[in-house]
């Protein structure tokens, strides 16, 4: 072989071997970098069994309610999102016969679309001595709103921030099965139909809702209101499925309160096992729960009728789901059933 040629083959040799350690260094470097993203994804969404020591259980569901709480680190992460509860206080009174005076400390959640406008009315009317409907009140701020003080002028209301101490607390929550409470607040708020719905809250749900699901607003229906005013509403099937794709995206966590799933509501910094009272607004002893939170009455089962009253109920909602419907429903509030299936038995 000739000089010339023994050159050629050493340069040859050493461009190759160049190329094989250029190679070998971005093979490392991206499987350094996968590694790296692996260990991020693992602690931002940590595993059920990881889980399992950060949120209690209660009795034989610990396990399953584990695997229900993966995505709880994302809702929580999401600072700008308030708390569904309130601490309550009542201010001093001057009038010894004034109803607050009998009035306790406590906390209460009720998240959207499970009564709460049931449930605040009876607390006002304990608050107040008077009903929540004498008052002519015009919102918003609607009655959910307990530190609006212009009409809560008897307390002292607050987001909860601290949980510390949150089991020693007198605390009331209200419930609501997870099928019926998506259904009624498709029927509510999205809906293609005017007769018995909150027509004018299309436009503030609808839009947010598709954009969170990275969906077209073209996949919208609407209709026209009694003002002339185009809505854009969703039937069921599209209701579903925009909120199947936006619990496939992870966000369930960051939706609307009116379709956050319960464990991502009032549940998010405390089980149920860690409030005093847990209940549905149709509960026959319902109200005389509520008393007793909020007035530290042992005796209010004897104080008469102990339900609630009905306030913006909607028709009972049967409609007859499609296969995949139903199986979507069955899919995003399964999580929901594991958490509070056995606080929705009926009382014995």
């Amino acid at each position: 072989m000739g000089v010339r040629n023994k050159v050629l083959l050493f340069l040859a040799l050493s461009v190759a071997f160049v190329l094989i350690n250029v190679l070998h260094g971005v093979l490392c470097a991206k499987e350094l970098k996968e590694r790296k993203v692996a260990m991020n994804r693992e602690t931002s969404n940590p595993t059920p069994e990881r889980m399992q020591q950060k949120w209690p259980g209660s009795d034989s569901h610990s396990v399953k309610v584990a695997a229900a709480n993966t995505s709880r680190a994302q809702a929580k992460g999401n600072t700008h999102i308030e708390s569904l509860a309130w601490d309550v206080m009542p201010l001093p009174e001057k009038d010894a016969d004034a109803p607050t005076t009998k009035l306790k400390t406590f906390s209460i959640c009720a998240c959207p679309k499970c009564g709460s406008t049931s449930l605040f009315r009876e607390f006002f009317k304990m608050v107040h001595g008077k009903t929540y409907e004498s008052m002519n009140h015009k919102g918003p701020p609607w009655i959910q709103k307990l530190s609006n003080e212009k009409l809560w002028t008897r307390i002292r209301a607050r987001r909860k921030t601290s949980w510390d101490n949150f089991t020693k607390e007198y605390s009331f929550v209200l419930i609501r099965d997870p099928k019926e409470r998506i259904l009624s607040a498709w029927k509510s708020k999205v809906k293609c139909d005017k007769i018995k719905t909150d027509v004018g809250a299309r436009k503030i749900f609808v839009p947010p809702l598709l954009k969170l699901a990275e969906l077209s607003r073209d996949i919208a229906g609407n209709f026209t209101d009694e003002n002339g005013d185009i809505m854009p509403c969703l039937d069921l099937s599209d209701y579903l499925s925009v909120l199947s794709k936006i619990h496939d995206l992870g966000r369930e966590g960051i939706v609307n309160a009116h379709f956050r799933p319960q464990h991502l509501g009032c549940f998010l910094d405390a089980p149920p096992n860690m409030w005093t009272v847990v209940t549905t607004a149709g509960a026959p002893n319902a109200l005389c729960k509520l008393k007793y939170i909020a007035l530290r009455s042992p005796n209010t089962s004897d104080a008469g009728d102990c339900t609630m009253m009905k306030a913006h109920q909607t028709d009972p909602l049967l409609p007859n789901l499609t296969r995949q419907d139903s199986a979507i429903l069955d899919r995003i509030t399964r999580e929901e059933y594991v958490l509070l299936e056995k606080y929705l038995l009926p009382a014995p």
